[in-house]
């Protein structure tokens, strides 16, 4: 009996001991991706929030070194898919950047990168 108080107590003490970890207001799923046909890249950005009410709003911005040669808007609750097309050279890399708004807070910027071959 002795034996089964000491473990209950210590496996009682293991986990009030544990460390509590903040938790997000909601959790961001960002995904940018480059895709190319012929002289033209498809710059796409998918986005999904946990509560369906959330307001997103993304700058999209397509990159050649540090020159910026498109940048887009949109904006969504919930969930947002967008999708739109720049001209590209072959031999390049490029990058897409995406600065992200929830509920009005800034959120980590996401980016990708490409070359095409």
């Amino acid at each position: 009996m002795k034996k089964c108080s000491f473990m209950l107590a210590a496996a009682i003490l293991f986990l009030t001991a544990m460390p509590v970890q903040a938790v997000a207001p909601w959790t961001t799923s960002v995904s940018p991706t480059i895709s190319f046909n012929e002289s033209t890249a498809t710059c796409s950005v998918r986005i999904q929030l946990d509560d369906p009410s959330d307001e997103i709003e993304i700058t999209v911005k397509f990159w050649y070194g540090n020159l910026c040669l498109r940048t887009w808007t949109a904006s969504g609750c919930g969930a947002l898919v967008f999708s739109e097309t720049t001209a590209a050279t072959k031999g390049r890399t490029y990058r897409l950047t995406v600065d992200s708004y929830i509920n009005g807070v800034k959120q980590p910027t996401n980016y990708t990168s490409k070359k095409y071959e």
